[in-house]
């Protein structure tokens, strides 16, 4: 874990050069020290199965949103990075008709990739459950849903921030009663 450059944090607070351009140096320094940390703010949420079924059953569909930021390994925020950051979700449901999908209409089906769009290190993607339109068709205690963002898209580099790897989160929304 690497200490973040309180040189950078110091010129920041005395000088009056846009505080940005040290944000951005903090960047290049965790990119540099490969201490870069995709972090999901949203604690596990454990939805309701009952509240989700009862809202698909009155608005078509159940929203929430997830909360990702940039970190280095002493867990301060990357305030230097606008840009995209990939996330994956991954749905396991019993009855094989539930849909959960990201609020850029990615479907899951049972998992997708997509982007999510951090400002100043800071994110947030909006996530939908829903069904697959089967009469009868119900979310259950147990179904998961799992999130994983950072370094998650095989075989590339697009999941890389000034050619260093992004060190994975995961969270998993288990459905309980």
């Amino acid at each position: 874990m690497a200490e973040r450059s309180a040189t950078f944090d110091t010129f920041k607070q005395h000088t009056y050069v846009p505080n940005k351009l040290y944000s951005v140096l903090n960047l290049a320094r965790a990119a540099i020290l490969n201490d870069l940390t995709a972090e999901i703010q949203t604690g596990a949420p454990g939805h309701s199965a009952g509240a989700i079924n009862k809202t698909i059953a009155a608005a078509g569909e159940f929203r929430w949103t997830l909360e990702v930021a940039l970190v280095d390994g002493a867990g301060h925020i990357l305030d230097g990075f606008d840009g995209d950051l990939a996330i994956n979700l991954v749905a396991t449901v019993a009855s094989n008709h539930g849909v959960a999908t990201f609020g850029d209409g990615t479907l899951a089906a049972p998992s997708a990739d997509t982007e999510i769009t951090l400002i100043n290190g800071r994110g947030s993607i909006e996530v939908i459950y829903g069904t697959d339109g089967t009469a009868g068709d119900q979310w259950a205690t147990g179904d998961k849903v799992v999130f994983i963002v950072g370094n998650v898209l095989a075989g590339t580099d697009q999941d890389e921030i000034l050619g260093a790897d992004v060190a994975e989160d995961t969270i998993t929304d288990t459905i309980v009663a």
